[in-house]
């Protein structure tokens, strides 16, 4: 379980690893070798292993879609609060129990491991196959036929390293898969900002300090929610010169006070109305939803907020890791 890697998703909380193999010792083996990651689910018994990966709730990534929540525009005809429904996830407890990679022996007596994946390629599992070195013919033939998605030797020198070095890789593969139509909706310059290295830096950065485990990207713009394990929230709020000019306009037309919207335009502040509800909610309550904000390079200032920043959100039904 890595929520720090090169890749900024659409979204990241912990999921399981499930391996399956008849050896019980080597599955002690893996689990005192993999001890960092909390996140392993052993089974000898391939049912038992086939139950827990079919009851993965693979419906929760409906998630994922983008989701307008208002139809307010301001005077150049944007949307002020455009959120995606993602953020919802963090109601779903069963997303910490979905299963997002399987490691499997080859041979094992009830059935073998290739006939075990087969039977889950409806499923969104990434698989990796433990063989000896006599079955890698088949092995490489499971892969080209992309029944599994890699393999390795148990007699590999450095087994176990391979095998955390995968584990983290098709990880990051099963949350890429669902975050891509979320990114694309946020085209171009959202998918330009998760590459931007100021970025990532900043965004590992909150990762590192506030103990996130888990993010939700929660619009176009890029801007984050970051979960801690017992749900406490830290929110990257960002803001662009479009987005800028849209707030000014608007709120010059509702005679907000100059002194802030001066701020706003000349990046000192962010204005981050999360959603609809913020948007009804007296003017003057609007004040509460702006914050300080830096530079993050020419394109884009950022705030970094910790705490319950919406009431839009329950915070009381937010079911959290620990």
């Amino acid at each position: 379980m890595n929520v720090l890697n090169t890749n900024i998703m659409s979204f990241y909380h912990p999921t399981k690893v499930v391996f399956l193999d008849d050896n019980q010792a080597f599955l002690d083996a893996v689990a005192l070798e993999l001890y960092e990651q909390e996140n392993l689910l052993m089974f000898t018994n391939p049912d038992s292993a086939m139950e827990q990966c079919k009851n993965s709730n693979e419906s929760i990534f409906q998630f994922t879609a983008m989701e307008k929540e208002n139809n307010n525009l301001d005077l150049n005809g944007n949307s002020i609060t455009t959120t995606f429904n993602m953020v919802n996830m963090i109601y779903e407890p069963s997303r910490f129990n979905n299963v997002a990679v399987l490691v499997v022996d080859y041979s094992m007596p009830k059935i073998n491991g290739i006939e075990f994946c087969k039977q889950l390629r409806d499923r969104n599992i990434y698989k990796i196959l433990l063989t000896a070195e006599a079955d890698s013919d088949i092995a490489i033939n499971a892969f080209n036929d992309g029944i599994i998605d890699k393999f390795i030797l148990k007699t590999h020198a450095n087994l176990f390293e391979q095998l955390k070095i995968y584990i983290n890789e098709l990880t990051n593969k099963y949350f890429i898969n669902f975050s891509r139509d979320s990114l694309n909706y946020g085209g171009g310059s959202l998918k330009s900002l998760l590459n931007n290295d100021s970025f990532k830096d900043l965004f590992n950065k909150i990762i590192k300090q506030n103990a996130a485990i888990e993010y939700y990207l929660i619009d176009r713009l890029g801007s984050f929610l970051f979960l801690t394990r017992d749900g406490k929230p830290t929110w990257l709020l960002i803001s662009d010169q479009d987005k800028i000019n849209s707030q000014v306009d608007l709120l010059k037309d509702y005679s907000f006070p100059d002194e802030l919207i001066k701020k706003i335009k000349e990046k000192e502040n962010i204005l981050f109305l999360f959603s609809e509800n913020e948007y009804k909610e007296d003017l003057v309550e609007w004040k509460k939803y702006i914050f300080e904000s830096q530079k993050l390079d020419d394109n884009y200032n950022f705030s970094i907020v910790v705490g319950n920043l919406t009431n839009s959100i329950d915070w009381d039904k937010v079911v959290s890791y620990q």
